[in-house]
């Protein structure tokens, strides 16, 4: 016979639309296995919707709890994506788990095993210098949509980065921010990048670098004050030993060299290791003269012709010259 459009099941109050077997609340079918279906038991609004094979796709509304997304081969399928009754995203989980000791951030991504299923990737395809983004943003305003101006020091964004412990994952080993670094104003947002690492025994992250409004990298550093001729890079912060060093292979060199536009190397301190000390040397070179000044003048001299000189260039003490 004709299939029926319209069918309404006496023994179970079941409704099918293009079937005439409705096996749930409501069913609508195209062709064979191609449906969606519609069922509520035990305080559970199901819609479940199958493709030409007849694999399932499924959502769930669970009852003051959850909304829940299936999908599989078989049954309601495995469940791939949850809105929990606190607004919560959860996606590879069931439950917003708490790390760093906090469980209510509104997206939660988990994984497990050796497999990039915790990795989240993004991608843009464009033909400009356009690339794909993460943005981190702060209003002072507790009130959404009210830009008050934020303050010196304030955090803008984090990135932290927690271990388990054997305990839980509520201890952070390491934390990049993103601060206020000055006093904001209408399109004016000065700001500082901070890199914060937890030493062995400690229980939370301390700063070790900072790169601040003003371009200076700043090395156990935070506001310490250095001449302006050198300031590009600040090490230390007037407590305890500080150095720097420059560590390369046993037959090569070790330099710091010095420059300008159009110059690669006016001059430079190089250490040229060799297979014993006693072979290695320490390099000065200059295109010009090198120049000592113990406190505030110049006191030594060694001019680009060979010349050592001295005292100062008025008053010589001494000089050797073998031109």
């Amino acid at each position: 016979g004709v299939q029926p459009m319209f069918m309404v099941r006496r023994d179970s109050g079941n409704i099918g639309i293009g079937t005439e077997n409705p096996q749930k609340l409501l069913e609508l079918q195209h062709i064979a296995n191609r449906k969606l279906q519609f069922s509520y038991d035990d305080n559970i609004i199901t819609m479940k919707g199958a493709n030409n094979n007849g694999n399932p796709e499924t959502i769930r509304l669970i009852g003051g709890d959850s909304i829940r997304f299936h999908t599989g081969t078989t049954g309601s399928g495995d469940e791939a994506l949850r809105i929990d009754s606190n607004g919560r995203l959860l996606l590879g989980t069931d439950t917003a788990r708490a790390v760093g000791g906090e469980s209510n951030p509104r997206f939660h991504l988990e994984g497990s095993g050796a497999t990039s299923n915790s990795w989240m990737n993004i991608t843009r395809f464009s033909d400009n210098n356009g690339a794909a983004n993460i943005q981190f943003a702060k209003s002072r305003s507790d009130t959404a949509g009210t830009y008050t101006v934020v303050q010196d020091d304030d955090n803008l964004g984090q990135i932290s980065f927690l271990g388990a412990d054997g305990t839980d994952m509520a201890n952070y080993a390491a934390i990049i921010k993103s601060q206020v670094d000055g006093t904001p104003g209408s399109n004016d947002m000065p700001g500082r990048l901070v890199f914060m690492t937890t030493a062995d025994g400690g229980t939370f992250p301390t700063e070790r670098l900072r790169i601040d409004s003003s371009g200076r990298l700043r090395v156990a550093s935070t506001t310490e004050s250095a001449d302006g001729a050198f300031d590009d890079v600040i090490v230390g912060d007037h407590s305890g030993n500080r150095g720097i060093s420059i560590l390369s292979g046993s037959s090569s060199q070790g330099a710091l060299g010095f420059g300008k536009s159009g110059t690669l190397a006016d001059g430079y301190v190089a250490y040229n290791h060799n297979s014993t000390a006693t072979d290695s040397s320490m390099v000065i070179k200059s295109s010009g003269k090198i120049q000592f000044n113990p406190g505030s003048s110049e006191k030594f001299t060694i001019t680009s012709g060979g010349v050592i000189q001295c005292g100062t260039s008025g008053t010589l003490k001494a000089e050797i010259n073998n031109a």
